[in-house]
């Protein structure tokens, strides 16, 4: 039996948060998808399969569950908080995630998935410090209060934070 790396072991908990009706949360089948996925990635990049880089992975991964939200029932939205250049501003982050939980709301199961947030709240080349590290829990404690709020008490919303 082969031994699973680190970075297969991020990428199996990736797509089992990601597509978990397909899965079933066996490590097993996500571990098949994460194959499928770096084969294709590697055709696409013509690379080696073994050297698809994770945040390559992650989009093809979030793309996938994408097409896969809009053939079955269930929401899924992406909010990548990167994408304001002068990192974490809980007043973006609050009407950026208001917007999707919003546009989940009608669904029994759903899950919302932040990307970048480590990297938005430190800065690049940065170490961690403890006023980043208190950043960062303020900012996820954020994300969930702002899901439990948004959210109907009966439905399911999972969340991924990565």
């Amino acid at each position: 039996m082969k031994t699973t790396k680190q970075s297969d072991l991020k990428k199996v908990l990736l797509i089992n948060s990601l597509l978990p009706e397909i899965t079933g949360n066996q490590t097993y089948l996500a571990l098949q998808i994460v194959r499928a996925v770096e084969k294709s990635l590697a055709e696409i990049d013509r690379t080696d399969s073994k050297t698809v880089a994770f945040d390559r992975f992650r989009q093809a991964a979030i793309e996938l569950r994408s097409t896969f939200s809009s053939e079955r029932p269930g929401g899924f939205a992406h909010w990548d908080a990167g994408a304001c250049p002068e990192g974490f501003s809980p007043l973006w982050a609050r009407n950026a995630l208001i917007e999707r939980l919003k546009s989940l709301a009608s669904e029994p199961a759903a899950t919302l998935m932040v990307t970048n947030l480590a990297e938005s709240v430190r800065p690049a080349g940065k170490r961690w410090n403890r006023r980043a590290r208190e950043e960062y829990r303020e900012a996820i404690g954020l994300i969930r209060e702002l899901a439990r709020r948004w959210s109907r008490p009966s439905a399911r919303l999972t969340l991924v934070i990565h």
